[in-house]
């Protein structure tokens, strides 16, 4: 909601309790993406970075229909939040070609995608004229 502060707190908060709940299951893919996304919110790129890519190598696309989805689209956000649109929008491609939750309509009205809707691949992306 534009408070910065605000944000960087409660993902430092978010941060240290998914790293204890990470210590008991290390390889829970879905920890890993969100305490990416607490890292970004803390303004830690490069390990936000690293926590989603590892949740994604965890729980690839090709590995089920439930989970991997959800995990390719907390990278994308984590990417979004840190100025990496392209990697973004290099995530998201391929999320938007399997059943889930995120459509091009939904790409048009999240906020979570307001930094990249002038950008020409999400106008291909979402089937929008520039």
């Amino acid at each position: 909601m534009g408070d910065s502060g605000m944000a960087r707190a409660y993902g430092d908060s978010a941060r240290i309790a998914l790293e204890e709940q990470l210590r008991g299951a290390p390889d829970d893919s879905q920890l890993h993406v969100l305490h990416g996304v607490a890292l970004a919110h803390t303004g830690r790129k490069a390990e936000a970075i690293r926590e989603g890519e590892r949740g994604v190598a965890l729980r690839p696309l090709s590995a089920d229909a439930v989970t991997a989805p959800y995990v390719q689209h907390q990278l994308t956000r984590i990417y979004l939040m840190v100025g990496e649109p392209d990697k973004a929008l290099d995530r998201l491609e391929p999320l938007l070609r399997v059943p889930y939750m995120l459509t091009p309509a939904w790409l048009q009205v999240d906020p979570t995608f307001v930094t990249i809707r002038k950008h020409p691949r999400f106008h291909r992306l979402v089937g929008l004229s520039p």
